[in-house]
């Protein structure tokens, strides 16, 4: 089966839709990891904001949840404090299992292993033997582990995790879950129904009829001989002789299960692709669907006793054996979208549902402000007199005048949703939207006036100012309109025979030369030397990036400096560039989409994105 789109990539957090891994649409391996740099460090949420993708324990106090760019985090109280830990790779993990009260193994893509041998205070990476995706790991003792992953691959350690040796499984397909069924016995699934078991404790391995040509995702036994496995179209199939023979259940669920475990004989909770839980109280005669708060269950772990977590983005936790369930790591489904400094200090940043955080330390610490209102904010901007304005959905126009802490709603005039904002000085300021809306303001947003592009029925995405009366606004199938004399009359001045993708940020650089980008693969970019009279496609290095195994950039926002270093955001991830935005150098950040950049002169830039993310560094260190 070939295997596309990053884990993280198949966030699709604009979705709010974490894709299942494996069976045609496992992500890829990632690229060899960029340069060793200093660190993003997180500001918002803390300890850090990546998504969670597994989640395993030790007890019922111990939690670990494991996500992308290495991602780990760490609760030693069952979920009330968290703490991020160095894990020792950059690559996506996707599971993690403890052998016993200390050792435990979290794996990934790209062959990514790290072990703990303190309950997961310090990690430290292994090296597994092999580039491909692994998806699972299982112990059946403190000595004894299985990982199964892409292309058929089968990994086995005989101490704990420390070493591991690969097993030859017999097949290509994708191996999804695997679990021990006795002492030496164990049971590995996968795509189109494919079981191969072990009597060896995973040296060798044979295939056998599953009775289903269905993806097998998952697999888990109580005992040497009852246990059940899930798959595709709400597939549960139930054992109780080692896997010789399987019943299928009749759930009335008929999306994809992606995790199971079995607590008794009687008792079986499975996780699917909407998040729904998936409990059996009968052996699998009768089913319940109930909600767990999260988009799908990408991970199900039983800490024993009454108590299930389960992962996808957050936490959740049941301790009342999947009756109820509560998040221990909340997900916060909403973006931050933009974001401007009006000085080293002051910093706004703002996004869906009316978010509105503010710092006073130059991205060091960020509170939340209340704008009064719940409209999502696009974009926001400093004028030359420090004001602060804010442009949002349902044409809400807001200003400030004391960085941050009071606002004042401005009447626009609008209904639509308007996308960008700008100011040439401290009174003349425009700002775009949808169906062709343009306002312009000369008395600092106290009135707003709409102004005439003939014949452009769709959104402008945003407005860049050469002066009070150079102005560029663009947006939709690449339209870029130009006025020199305040928006009075405006002209067409892009070549639509070069690209029809949304344009989504523009940069002039001096009164010749600019950059505007926007979607496409692996971004739409053009660029301007005779003042903006002619755009054209220039082509751009990227590095750490292969278009074609991962498709689309869809660029967001491009900020440039005067000394050539700047940050291009998509969809995902960041890029930097130190040679005016000829070469550009994707950032690992995890699995956040990245909206928006702001970049002092010092280097100091922050990221905000998809999950109120909010990431610094000085980019020069």
């Amino acid at each position: 089966m070939d295997s596309r789109n990053r884990v993280v990539m198949a966030a699709c957090v604009c979705a709010g839709l974490l894709n299942l891994p494996g069976c045609g649409d496992n992500p890829a391996s990632p690229p060899p990891p960029p340069p060793a740099l200093a660190a993003w460090q997180w500001q918002h949420p803390l300890p850090q904001g990546n998504p969670i993708i597994g989640v395993g324990g030790v007890g019922s106090s111990v939690v670990v949840g494991v996500g992308p760019d290495g991602t780990i985090v760490r609760s030693d109280d069952g979920g009330a404090t968290w703490r991020a830990q160095a894990s020792g790779t950059s690559y996506d993990l996707v599971d993690v299992r403890f052998a016993d009260s200390r050792r435990g193994t979290a794996v990934g893509l790209g062959g990514a292993m790290v072990h703990t041998e303190n309950a997961g205070d310090h990690w430290s990476a292994r090296d597994s033997g092999t580039d491909q995706d692994l998806w699972c790991v299982r112990y059946r003792d403190r000595d004894h582990g299985l990982v199964v992953g892409r292309g058929g691959t089968i990994l086995r350690t005989d101490d704990g995790g420390r070493t591991w040796t690969a097993a030859m499984s017999g097949t290509s397909e994708e191996l999804d879950g695997v679990a021990y069924t006795g002492p030496k016995a164990a049971i590995a699934v996968g795509c189109e129904g494919t079981m191969l078991s072990s009597r060896d404790g995973g040296r060798t391995w044979q295939a056998f009829a599953s009775g289903t040509t269905d993806d097998l995702l998952a697999i888990d036994f109580l005992d040497d001989a009852f246990g059940a496995v899930v798959g595709d179209a709400g597939l549960v199939m139930i054992t109780s002789d080692h896997g010789q023979h399987w019943r299928r259940c009749t759930t009335g669920y008929e999306r994809r299960l992606k995790n199971v475990a079995v607590l008794s004989h009687d008792e079986i909770v499975a996780g699917g692709a909407d998040g729904s839980l998936l409990h059996t109280e009968d052996g699998g005669e009768t089913w319940t669907i109930r909600p767990s708060g999260l988009s799908l269950v990408w991970s199900l772990h039983w800490a024993g006793s009454n108590d299930i977590l389960a992962a996808n983005r957050s936490i959740v936790r049941s301790t009342d054996r999947g009756q109820t369930w509560r998040p221990l790591l909340p997900w916060t489904p909403a973006a931050l979208l933009d974001v401007a400094f009006a000085d080293a200090q002051l910093g706004l940043a703002v996004g869906d549902s009316g978010m509105v955080y503010r710092t006073l330390d130059g991205g060091a610490r960020w509170s939340k402000i209340d704008p009064g209102t719940p409209a999502t904010l696009r974009a926001v901007t400093f004028g030359e007199d420090g004001a602060a304005f804010v442009a949002g959905d349902g044409g809400v126009l807001l200003r400030s005048d004391d960085g941050g802490s009071q606002w004042q709603r401005l009447d626009s005039g609008r209904t639509e949703n308007l996308n960008g904002i700008a100011f040439g000085g401290p009174d003349t300021g425009f700002v775009v939207g949808d169906n062709g809306v343009v306002l312009r303001t000369q008395d600092g947003g106290a009135t707003w006036r709409r102004l005439d592009v003939t014949g452009m029925p769709y959104a402008f995405n945003g407005v860049a100012m050469a002066g009070p009366d150079t102005v560029f606004v663009f947006g939709r199938l690449g339209y870029i309109w130009k006025t020199v004399n305040g928006g009075e009359s405006w002209w067409i001045k892009n070549n639509m025979s070069i690209s029809h993708e949304d344009l989504r940020s523009m940069v002039l650089l001096d009164s010749m030369h600019g950059l505007v980008v926007g979607d496409g693969n692996p971004a739409t970019v053009l660029r301007t030397d005779d003042g903006g009279e002619h755009w054209l496609s220039y082509e751009m290095i990227w590095q750490h990036w292969t278009s074609a195994e991962w498709p689309g950039l869809f660029a967001r926002k491009l900020v440039l400096g005067p000394d050539g270093i700047g940050v291009l955001c998509t969809l995902s991830g960041p890029f930097l560039t130190y040679d005016g935005g000829r070469t550009w150098v994707w950032e690992e950040v995890g699995g956040n989409q990245i909206y928006s950049a702001s970049l002092g002169p010092g280097g100091d830039c922050v990221l905000v994105g998809a999950n109120a993310s909010i990431m610094r560094r000085n980019i020069f260190e």
